[in-house]
């Protein structure tokens, strides 16, 4: 994130819920009936599994994709590319 947020944003991190890596998923597939799904990609956040999944959104013609240069917290860097992103999907 850009340096002038970072503080902020430290101040409202809590640590990462465990569960989320021990508990199994359950998939229905329903997500597979959404008509408008995007996938961003931030890369100055380095994480070689959400290019895989860009990638792999790429490849299936129901996703649409965007990247968007910044890292993770496109919201606090580019709120406003976030936002003309979102409403492209109303």
């Amino acid at each position: 994130m850009n340096a002038a947020d970072s503080a902020w944003v430290e101040s409202k991190l809590t640590p990462h819920p465990t569960g989320c890596f021990t508990e199994k998923l359950k998939v229905s597939g329903a997500r597979q009936s959404i008509p408008k799904k995007v996938y961003i990609r931030a890369p100055l956040f380095k994480m070689p599994a959400f290019d895989g999944f860009l990638e792999q959104c790429r490849a299936d013609r129901s996703w649409k994709t965007e990247t968007v240069t910044c890292g993770h917290d496109v919201m606090i860097d580019q709120p406003e590319v976030l936002t003309a992103i979102v409403e492209k999907l109303a």
